[in-house]
């Protein structure tokens, strides 16, 4: 399963494949964003869709 690190936490990959294009972009400027507020509220609402589209199922 993929992942990456940011801060001070591992954000893998989506669960569901719909996140799968939000995943890349979050992995794609990782580096470059990784540690400011926005960037974290970005992997909090990924981490939450995906929990909630992994409820559904």
């Amino acid at each position: 399963m993929p992942y990456f690190d940011s801060k001070e936490r591992t954000v893998f990959s989506p669960h569901n494949p719909k996140l799968e294009p939000f995943y890349s972009y979050l992995d794609q400027y990782q580096k470059t964003f990784s540690g400011s507020n926005f960037f974290e509220e970005l992997i909090d609402t990924y981490e939450y869709l995906d929990q909630v589209f992994k409820e559904e199922k």
